[in-house]
């Protein structure tokens, strides 16, 4: 704590594998002033991808400083700062410091400068402080309005601030007109920040003008001792300073092209060694310029796009090697021209082109579009320009613009071909929809003769279906009406609680026999109501398969024919009377198959009438005895 007052906290959390497989997030928390010691892997899964402090450390295995956030533990806005921890070359864990942001005030010396003051933002430009609370994390110098500066000024001022450079800047104070503020702005490394600190420019000369005053009395005291000097001093100095300005002039026009040597170790000495160091400066920029515009220069060739350059108020205009070639002529064939250059950027069946573009860079400082344009040799094409205003007054009217074209020709093509095979497609779904719609139209009229057919043998057959183990999944209505069970009370079961007892065990083997082993049984059953009634069905079960052949259950469909049964009961009934009163009578009876030509009997008295019985029995050829 006596560090830093900004501190809010510090973490340390470790790989499993480094602590014999658990999870270790050992955390220290400032709140009232007292530090709070916490185990937090609990409630934090740090591990997770999610949780950027420590993911992204063990990732790219290097420090770095988090963008601001809000943090859960304390609900104050803050930043951390996280370092990877390394043994023996491996990576064990990670260690995070959180600092309060809303404190930096404190950190800033107002002794000297009253009005002295400082923003921080991030590398958006998004305020991390802020004077005024209520613009940290919430407001971006590049957008900022009703602020204390002009707004103006602070945009840009921003804009230098985000490209990570260093300078100085006159902000126009809005508080007091006619007054400004002298900033300097300067990038945080490692963060990716940038720091601009103002002082009010009526103090900050205030300061300058008391030293000034003290600085004319000493003057004025040794003016005149220093007038002698001159003279003694002149013959001496002059001679270098006239050699070093004869090189510089040099090497301003471009005549020398080395370091200048060193004659003495006085200013003048002083002076030439600056001049070196500089001129060495500036071999290194050319250098870097050098690259950079030859970088730049296979980076726009490997994009395969033409670049331009525009001067609004003198209509000055640049061609890339590449713009050339794009539209079909030689680099360097003519000297580029604003009416010409409409001319290339506009076919002559489209109108109008070139002035929407002006009239769309006067109002926004970005374009993009697509337009088709003609080469040399007349031939059409497409072509996306996309350009940035790069320069503008001080009424937002465009000064510079700088732009690419590209030929996007291949693009369009496909895009249209695209378009026509969509046309091809709508016309095929169209008559694909009507072709569907006369089918469905069939199969409405089909499921409506089917439905038809079902409710007619829903009201004669008798259909229930079995599972594997023979209970009962589902029945039709003619099912219930028949047993006079209702379907929640069979479905689930076997069918063995209709059982009547009629049928010996060895009946029923042999029907579980001939279904289990594939094959379609039929037979009559006679089955026992609810009422207790007996009803005969004449019944078909076969067994059903899936789509790999499996037996996975039983179809049974089934004819009522207890009238049928009754009946023959009764006439079983009635026959055994009639034999029981023709035996009481002495007469016998017989029956004649016409198709045959055989009469048969089968009563004795007949036999005892005619004699013996023919060898095959009771039967009789009917003209042959």
């Amino acid at each position: 704590m006596e560090k830093s007052k900004l501190l809010l906290g510090s973490r340390f959390a470790f790989e499993p594998e480094y602590s014999n497989g658990k999870f270790r997030l050992q955390s220290v928390s400032i709140t009232d002033g007292k530090p709070h010691l916490a185990e937090l892997s609990n409630l934090i899964k740090y591990t997770d991808t999610t949780e950027t402090w420590y993911y992204k450390a063990k990732k790219e295995n290097k420090s770095f400083w988090d963008e601001p956030f809000i943090d859960r533990e304390t609900n104050l806005l803050c930043s951390r700062f996280n370092c990877p921890i390394i043994k023996d070359g491996k990576f064990i864990g990670v260690a995070s410091a959180r600092i309060d942001l809303t404190k930096f005030k404190t950190i800033l010396d107002t002794t000297y400068y009253k009005s002295i003051n400082f923003i921080l933002v991030s590398g958006d430009g998004t305020f991390i402080y802020h004077p005024s609370k209520r613009r940290i994390f919430k407001d971006n110098i590049l957008t900022i309005q009703g602020s204390g500066i002009h707004p103006d000024d602070q945009h840009k001022e921003g804009a230098l601030m985000i490209r990570g450079l260093t300078g100085k800047s006159i902000l126009r104070n809005t508080d007091k007109p006619g007054t400004n503020l002298l900033g300097y702005y300067h990038p945080i490394t490692q963060t990716g920040w940038s720091l601009s600190v103002s002082v009010d420019e009526t103090e900050l000369l205030a300061h300058v003008r008391t030293g000034t005053q003290i600085s004319a009395l000493i003057s004025i005291s040794t003016i005149m001792v220093m007038f002698i000097i001159l003279f003694w001093l002149s013959d001496k100095i002059t001679k270098p300073i006239t050699t070093l300005t004869n090189k510089v002039n040099l090497f301003a026009e471009g005549g020398i092209r080395q370091q200048i040597e060193v004659t003495s170790d006085d200013e003048t000495g002083t002076l030439t060694r600056s001049f070196n160091q500089l001129f060495l400066e500036i071999e290194k920029r050319e250098k870097e310029l050098k690259d950079l515009t030859h970088r730049f220069k296979f980076a726009f060739q490997a994009t395969n796009d033409g670049i331009f350059d525009w001067f609004l108020n003198s209509d000055d205009l640049y061609f890339s090697d590449r713009y050339f070639e794009l539209y079909g002529y030689t680099p360097g064939e003519f000297i580029p021209t604003v009416d010409q250059w409409s001319l290339l950027r506009q076919h002559p069946a489209k109108d109008g082109s070139f002035k929407d573009f002006i009239k769309t860079l006067t109002i926004n400082s970005t374009y993009e579009a697509e337009f088709q344009a003609v080469k040399k040799n007349g031939e059409a094409f497409w072509v996306l320009t996309r350009c940035i205003v790069v320069e503008a007054d001080d009424q937002g009217n465009p000064l510079r613009i700088v732009g690419t074209d590209s030929d996007i020709t291949k693009r369009k093509n496909a895009e249209f071909e695209i378009q026509e095979l969509n046309k091809t497609l709508e016309a095929k779904v169209v008559e694909k929809t009507k072709s569907l719609e006369k089918t469905l139209q069939i199969t409405r009229t089909l499921n409506s003769r089917l439905t038809s057919q079902n409710l007619a043998l829903n009201s004669s057959i008798i259909v229930s279906h079995a599972d594997i183990d023979g209970n009962i999944t589902e029945v039709n209505d003619q099912f219930c009406r028949v047993t006079q069970y209702t379907r929640e009370e069979v479905v689930g079961k076997s069918h063995r609680f209709l059982n009547s007892n009629y049928h010996p065990q060895e009946f029923f083997a042999l029907l579980w026999n001939t279904i289990k082993s594939g094959k379609v049984w039929r037979g009559q059953i006679r089955n026992k109501a609810k009422d207790g009634s007996f009803f005969w069905m004449d019944s078909v079960i076969a067994p059903v398969f899936d789509e790999t052949g499996l037996l996975e259950g039983y179809l049974t469909i089934r004819f009522d024919i207890t009238d049928r049964k009754l009946a023959e009961a009764e006439i079983a009934r009635i026959r055994l009377l009639s034999d029981n009163a023709l035996e009481l009578t002495n007469a016998g009876f017989w029956e004649i198959d016409l198709t045959d030509q055989e009469w048969y009997t089968s009563s004795e008295q007949v036999v005892r009438i005619f004699g013996d019985p023919p060898s095959e029995g009771y039967r009789y050829k009917l003209f042959g005895h």
